[in-house]
């Protein structure tokens, strides 16, 4: 399992353990959990409440803890509340059970009752995108998809096989960077820079790569495009032991930026030092995913696996989450990107999966309404990452993160499906 979904591993029915998100936190939380439930079990409920909300002060992003305390709320005689959380926590997953015991005095509430229809069109599928290529290797393990070079061509980034796909105006497949070349690690992303005929390379370590060797070091590749020689290999300028580079995002000026989510770091590539340079990082981010420019450059917009959006501004290094006034949860977004004064969130750490385009306003620091692309889908098993191509959305439908057993080696062929990328339109 990947190293963001580490951190969101959903907590269901009314007292189940805490996932390894929850057990990675601090004694603290899991004593105020362990004491909730035995206050639960015992019909305290006022402890209940007590110690089930300091846990959420404590992580107020956990869909299970919301759940929890939205049965605390309904013992204590705080239903609109119990209802405020349940609609959150069922945005972000739809495995929540609504039919228990415990909120039986809510069920003729019309705004209970809302929750419930809410959850049941999660639980829907809505298709709106439509089959652009496969790529016939169901070990390749696919992250990544960059437009290319001439119209109708892309690249695609191999976790497993450590090498990036060129994709032909036909749609056939062929090795661009062969498997291990130049010690490439599992290929998180791929960018073509035209300017420069150059295609950039996000490596990193990890160990669903084949021929996994934990001493690699993570490391970012520029490759000339014509020849398919490495220019340069950057590394990262700090001590930290480990990196997981995971977005490769350029600005108009070519300049280079790269989202680390194991440090919550975003770095610069230095060409003439040939170093990565720790460019930004913040206390606030949990686990940072997903990076892209607004179409002025005057800001960049950063997806928190955990908390969700955030919008820094690039003139004063001035950081802020943004606000989401829709029906709409922004948690679990792997994927993003700007699309005029839109961003299209690609959100696998959310149930049921999905893609949104989420309007933004004129300021450019609220999300304001959001609209289905894909939910849902029948192909999706696990959507991660995607490009624009003008007005059209390309993206992996099935990275196949789950591909692998518990010692991390990839599953036989004939229990994987071929890489799916998707299309679809984002004309109104």
């Amino acid at each position: 399992m990947h190293y963001r979904k580490l951190l969101l591993l959903a907590l269901v029915g009314s007292f189940v353990a805490f996932c390894s998100e929850i057990s990675a936190q601090s004694l603290t939380l899991q004593e105020h959990y362990t004491k909730a439930k035995e206050a639960y079990q015992q019909k305290d409920y006022p402890v209940f409440y007590d110690h089930i909300s300091k846990a959420l002060e404590m992580h107020p992003y956990h869909q299970g803890i919301m759940y929890q305390k939205a049965l605390a709320a309904v013992h204590n005689q705080k239903p609109d509340e119990a209802v405020a959380l349940l609609r959150s926590a069922v945005l972000i997953s739809t495995a929540f059970d609504l039919t228990v015991d415990d909120f039986k005095p809510l069920q003729d509430r019309e705004d209970f009752k809302a929750v419930i229809a809410l959850k049941e069109q999660l639980k829907q599928q809505q298709v709106n995108s439509t089959k652009a290529f496969t790529i016939p290797d169901p070990q390749l393990h696919a992250e990544n998809i960059a437009a290319g070079f001439k119209p109708g061509t892309f690249f695609v980034s191999s976790i497993h096989k450590r090498k990036v796909i060129y994709i032909d105006e036909n749609g056939n497949p062929t090795n661009f960077i062969p498997s291990k070349q130049d010690g490439l690690g599992a290929v998180m992303c791929v960018k073509a820079d035209a300017k420069t005929n150059s295609l950039w390379v996000a490596s990193t370590i990890t160990p669903e790569m084949m021929e996994y060797d934990s001493s690699l070091t993570s490391a970012i590749y520029q490759y000339d495009a014509r020849t398919k020689k490495l220019i340069a290999r950057y590394e990262a300028d700090t001590k930290a032991k480990g990196f997981f580079f995971g977005d490769i995002v350029l600005n108009k000026a070519g300049e280079v930026f790269i989202s680390d989510s194991q440090n919550n770091t975003i770095f610069k590539v230095n060409t003439q030092t040939r170093k990565l340079e720790s460019w930004f990082t913040s206390e606030g981010f949990w686990n940072i995913q997903g990076i892209s420019f607004s179409i002025d450059e005057k800001y960049l917009y950063i997806a928190d696996y955990i908390k969700g959006i955030f919008r820094l501004t690039l003139s004063t290094k001035e950081l802020i989450q943004l606000p989401v006034d829709a029906v709409a949860s922004v948690k679990g977004v792997d994927g993003l990107i700007v699309y005029k004064n839109t961003l299209i969130a690609i959100q696998n750490g959310v149930q049921p999966m999905r893609v949104v385009q989420l309007q933004l306003n004129n300021s450019g620091d609220r999300i304001i309404s959001a609209r289905t692309i894909d939910h849902n889908h029948p192909d999706f098993n696990e959507p991660t990452n995607g490009c624009l191509v003008n007005d059209t959305l390309y993206y992996v439908a099935n990275s196949q993160w789950g591909g692998y057993d518990q010692q991390k080696k990839i599953k036989p062929a004939y229990e994987l499906k071929s890489i799916i990328i998707l299309q679809s339109s984002l004309k109104p």
